[in-house]
């Protein structure tokens, strides 16, 4: 897919277990593993395709898809519980991969046409069209677009180690001898490096 984002993430292979002992990776790589933490339970519903194993929750997304619209309130209520988002679904979508590039984004906001409403003290907008606007009852069908904040988790340029049960820590000789050690790595020589664009 042309223009696609990718991070490179180095492997340590333990080559006579054949498995990975270790991966190193920048902040681009932890910022992504950080952000499923920010997953509402719906959205991990529908990017695993309704296969989660999440006891009934995958039924329960399903009742929500196959409902008729016109059994919920709006069709915002419908749109709101298939496309949940978090309040750090800002900081997620610009990640250099993003997990969850799915519309609506949540950058954009809707509130009210009709200028009484907006001119309020309190001007409510919603992540999704076709809201109910609190002053007036009218559908929120303006898009409005609001100022975009720092969306790193970690400092950019640091190295990280990552361990296969994804313990992440501060790349540094102490802590990787540590972590070699630990997992009884006697020879430093059995590992191989293998260098992946994920």
């Amino acid at each position: 897919m042309a223009g696609e984002q990718k991070v490179t993430v180095s492997f340590l292979v333990d080559k006579a277990k054949k498995r990975v002992v270790l991966a190193e990776a920048d902040s681009d790589f932890v910022d992504m593993l950080f952000s499923f933490l920010t997953l509402p339970l719906g959205t991990v519903v529908r990017l695993l395709n309704n296969q989660s194993n999440f006891g009934c929750m995958d039924k329960l997304y399903g009742s929500v898809e196959t409902l008729d619209v016109r059994n919920f309130q709006t069709e915002a209520c419908k749109t709101m519980l298939l496309f949940p988002q978090s309040a750090a679904a800002e900081r997620c979508e610009d990640l250099k991969v993003n997990i969850d590039s799915t519309e609506p984004k949540p950058r954009l906001a809707y509130a009210c046409r009709k200028p009484d409403c907006c001119s309020k003290a309190t001007c409510l907008a919603s992540s999704v069209s076709n809201a109910r606007c609190p002053h007036c009852r009218e559908t929120m069908d303006s898009p409005k677009t609001w100022a975009k904040g720092d969306v790193q988790f970690v400092k950019s340029g640091d190295k990280f180690m990552i361990t296969d049960d994804l313990l992440i820590s501060l790349f540094s000789m102490e802590n990787y001898l540590s972590l070699i050690q630990k997992l009884g790595v006697e020879d430093a020589c059995i590992l191989e490096e293998k260098v992946m664009d994920l």
